[in-house]
């Protein structure tokens, strides 16, 4: 049945505010709209102390306040608003759109408004009583909530929610929410040793927007009427204390540890809508006995625990804490029935191991002083466990630490790599020893496993299949999450591989003990020098070879050599160890330390240290076994360091080579990033090409990252793009030589900025009976930084010249125009009828003359091809005139008048229409004198 709440629609007046008070005549000032809501429990009292009807139940934390988000259902006529905070929520689902008046809630109700539902601490019930006030109601176009003002007051949800629930929900509304009380902390979870006293001071905080008066503060337990905790009533300041909004009280709640736990809950009571209640877990426990025996192995970057077996085992197992500098942080865990734990934590550090009965219920600490370990050196026993032994870092240098497999570490110094048999590769953290299988690597047979696996500089595994004395072997790459598996090529009898530096080779032996250098873009196979008879090798970060070999090579074992050399069989040199039984040689990545296992006896070896040229050698343990396979496992001690190499000047195209080296890691692993001018980094090779630039001023900047991440110093360079190419043009030339001797000038122009660099000049010619060739670029013509070139040409040939100019950016200027020159073919080259005299003069043309005093006497030469001739002639006073003919025309008369004496004047004739072919005659016309000097010919 639902109550209509009466006089809510008021008669409109007018008020005015005169001298601070409201009087007819104004209005007052709107309220702010709000969203907001609360939803809690609300306990009530009897007799001034909380009712026992909150005994043996469990009342949810809260309340529950926040932003309400509605939804609304229109087939069920519902909308569910859902409120929530940072750690609990709950869902009301009312009637939708709701109708403003009161309503007395319960299953049987006739008005839609009296069905009400909560969700709240995963459960989900429907009110039988209780009271919902809906004060404003206004659905949006759509049918959405657009403003609900409603309250909720004493209402029962049956057993799934203890207690009276009391809300208030304001959406879109100017009706203020009233108080809401928070506690922080929000719940109490803790323990103490049987017999210990415990305080917790809750503040209260009144987050709301009314005052909230609190009439009582006390602990209600959930499985009994008589609580173990209680209020301290000497520090409450909250019980009969009236809290404006954002204000705070305290309360502390405190209690005798016993040796059970009990869970129960602190409950303060006020005049909202809702109460506050901070649940209290608190363990009460016995004396745990600490873990005895405890012994520990400290690593480069994980440290094993091992402890004795209690008599007794504990209820919760193990915990590792580290507690360096006061703090306390859990670091790992283990079970009951363990006796070790690998901690992913390294030095220097301290430690605390404890055994545990339950969340709080601990022994006391063992304290453990853990070292920094630096380096380590990993020696792989093929009969036993391989065992670290710390180098640096460590105060006993050489103590060892138990590995779980033959291993072989990344570039990044992170991670292990081995082969499990037929289960193919494993990779394993170095910090945890968790192991992941590589996918892809699994084989039928042991026959076809997988074996030898190294790491790649890239990142990637290179690794064998087959049986090593055994032909058929072949060699595999793949990356550690199995793509990329290939194989690269076929090899027999290959044994113990390594990588190259440049991360594009792979180094084995193979038959006859002598190594092998793969390609592994294409398999291709070439011999290393100077590795015949090598029994084990190392390659060192910075590319050379470290090789063992026996000193009889007819024993398998006794005194042997250690060798170091280039890849290419030079520099080699052997180290001045300690004469003996040496193997498994290899020096660190920094290149500082050799590390190698000296034998005295089969399988009995101990590993050992030097300095890099074998002088300074001490053992490093006293530890014997077969070990072999020494792998370095350090920290990264050296910085990568970048170099960029720019041009000062570059077309809209521009190269660069980017360099990267790092003392402590070879250069394949090594990423290189660039960026230009402004933009983001990204990955870039030794060359990096940039295209699309636009003309002026630009930067390049260059880094590099090592495996482990660290970054290089950024190194920038400035240089300027010029995307206007040179102009160059040629100097005029004569266009008849009368010296088989010329000199070709030309200049050039560069408004681009770069400057002209040098120039390039071609050719064409055509001979005295052939027609014009192609062009020709004369190698020593190309590049010329001078801006002249004298020549020697052919008499009677013609030549066109044409250049360009190249600038200091690159850009390449178009060709010129031609500038032609055709040298005189001399007399002598023309046969003489009679009546021609032949002499010699400096005067002349290549120093000589042909003269005529008589008529019809004629020069000729045969099959000419030339579309303009011209002759080259004296004149004089009392010189006479000649006819000049082409296969059989006549191409004119030249007059060899001149008031005064002249030589080589070159008299030309009228051009043809096309290309003649045929005999040239020059004939005499008069008797008076003629002297010829030559003919010139054009094409």
């Amino acid at each position: 049945m639902s109550l209509p709440l009466l006089g809510r629609v008021a008669a409109a007046v007018s008020f005015a505010v005169v001298g601070g008070l409201c009087g007819p005549g104004a209005q007052a000032a709107p309220a702010a709209v709000v969203d907001d809501a609360v939803v809690g429990t609300s306990v009530s009292l009897a007799g001034g102390s909380l009712a026992s009807a909150t005994d043996d139940k469990t009342l949810p934390a809260g309340p529950v306040h926040g932003v309400p988000s509605s939804v609304v259902d229109p087939v069920n006529h519902t909308v569910a608003l859902t409120i929530g905070d940072a750690g609990q929520q709950a869902v009301l689902t009312m009637a939708w759109p709701a109708r403003v008046g009161t309503y007395f809630l319960g299953l049987d109700g006739a008005e839609p408004e009296q069905h009400m539902q909560l969700t709240r601490s995963g459960s989900t019930c429907q009110f039988t009583a209780g009271t919902l006030v809906v004060h404003e109601v206004a659905a949006t176009g759509t049918g959405d909530v657009g403003q609900l003002t409603a309250d909720l007051l004493g209402g029962s949800c049956g057993g799934a929610t203890p207690g009276q629930v009391g809300a208030a929900i304001r959406l879109g509304s100017q009706t203020p929410l009233g108080p809401v009380p928070s506690a922080q902390p929000a719940t109490i979870s803790a323990g103490g040793l049987s017999g210990s006293d415990y305080q917790q001071q809750v503040t209260v905080t009144n987050d709301g927007d009314a005052p909230w008066t609190v009439s009582a503060a006390a602990v209600s337990s959930t499985n009994s009427s008589y609580p173990q905790l209680s209020v301290d009533p000497d520090s409450d300041s909250c019980t009969g204390k009236t809290l404006q909004p954002g204000d705070q009280c305290a309360v502390t709640v405190e209690t005798t540890a016993t040796s059970y736990t009990v869970v129960e809950q602190l409950v303060v009571h006020g005049n909202g809508a809702a109460d506050l209640v901070v649940p209290v877990k608190f363990e009460g426990y016995a004396p745990v006995p600490p873990p005895t025996g405890v012994q520990m192995s400290p690593g480069r970057l994980g440290t094993t625990i091992t402890w004795d077996a209690p008599t007794t085992r504990t209820w919760d197992g193990y915990r590792l804490y580290d507690v360096t500098g006061g703090a306390r942080t859990l670091l790992a865990t283990a079970p009951p029935a363990a006796v070790s734990m690998r901690a992913e934590v390294h030095g220097p550090r301290t430690l605390a191991l404890v055994a545990a009965n339950g969340p709080f219920a601990e022994s006391t600490d063992v304290t453990l002083t853990l070292p920094e370990v630096r380096s380590e050196l990993v020696a792989n026993d093929v009969y036993g466990t391989p065992v670290g032994f710390g180098v640096t870092g460590s105060p006993v240098p050489g103590s060892p630490t138990t590995f779980n497999r033959v291993v072989r570490l990344d570039p990044a110094r992170t991670s292990w790599v081995a082969a499990t048999g037929e289960t193919g590769l494993t990779v394993c953290a170095v910090s945890t020893e968790a192991c992941t299988p590589v996918p892809g690597t699994a084989a039928d047979t042991l026959s076809d496993a997988a074996r030898g696996p190294v790491w790649l500089p890239d990142g990637r595994l290179a690794f064998l299949r087959g049986d090593s004395g055994e032909a058929g072997n072949t060699l595999w790459v793949v990356a550690r999450d199995g793509s990329g598996l290939r194989q690269v090529a076929r090899i027999d009898r290959a044994d113990e591989l390594a990588a190259a530096p440049d991360g594009e080779h792979v180094l084995l032996r193979s038959e006859a003990a002598s190594m092998v250098s793969v390609r592994l873009a294409d398999g291709v196979v070439t011999p290393v020098p100077g590795t015949s008879w090598v029994d084990d090798f190392t390659v060192t970060t910075d590319g050379r070879l470290v090789l063992g070999r026996r000193l009889d090579d007819s024993q398998s074992e006794g005194p042997t050599r250690i060798t170091v050399q280039d890849m290419d069989g030079s520099n080699a040199h052997d180290l001045a160890l300690p004469a003996g039984e040496n193997r498994s040689a290899t020096l660190d990545p920094g290149g500082a330390q050799l590390a190698f296992v000296r034998f005295t006896a089969p399988y009995q070896g101990t590993v050992w240290i030097a300095s890099a040229d074998g002088t300074n050698a001490r053992p490093l343990s006293d530890r014997v076994g077969n070990w072999s396979d020494l792998q370095w496992s350090t920290d990264d001690s050296a910085s990568p360091t970048a170099s960029l190499t720019t041009p000062a000047w570059s077309t809209a195209s521009a190269a660069f080579q980017v360099g990267a080296t790092d003392g402590d890691d070879p250069v394949g692993s090594l990423r290189r990033e660039c960026s230009l001018d402004s933009g983001a980094w990204a990955p870039c090779g030794s060359s990096w090409t940039v295209t699309g630039l636009s003309a002026g001023p630009h930067t390049a900047h260059a880094r590099v990252v090592d495996p482990s991440g660290a970054t290089s110093a950024e190194v920038a360079r400035q240089w300027s793009v010029d995307t206007t190419a040179p102009v160059a043009s040629l100097a005029a030339l004569p266009s008849a030589l009368t010296s088989a001797s010329a000199t070709v000038s030309w200049a050039g122009t560069d408004a681009g900025g770069s400057g002209v660099a040098r120039y390039d000049l071609r050719e064409r010619v055509a001979g005295p009976g052939s027609g014009w060739s192609g062009l020709t670029y004369p190698a020593a013509w190309q590049g010329r930084t001078t801006r002249s070139l004298p020549l020697r040409l052919a008499p009677g040939y013609e030549y066109c010249f044409s250049v360009r100019a190249h600038d200091a950016a690159g850009n390449a200027g178009p060709w010129s125009g031609e500038r032609c020159a055709s040298v005189t073919m001399d007399d002598r080259s023309l046969s003489a009828s009679r009546g021609w005299v032949r002499g010699s003069s400096t005067a002349y043309a290549y120093g000589t003359w042909s003269g005529a005093r008589t008529t019809g006497s004629s020069l000729s030469r045969g099959q000419v091809v030339a579309r303009r001739i011209a002759v080259v002639v004296a004149t004089c006073p009392t010189c006479g005139a000649v006819d000049v003919f082409q296969a059989g025309a006549r191409l004119g008369r030249v007059n060899l008048y001149s008031a005064h004496a002249a030589y080589r004047q070159v008299r030309w004739l009228p051009a043809g229409t096309n290309v003649r072919y045929g005999t040239v005659v020059v004939r005499t016309v008069t008797s008076a004198p003629v002297y010829v000097d030559g003919v010139v010919l054009q094409h």
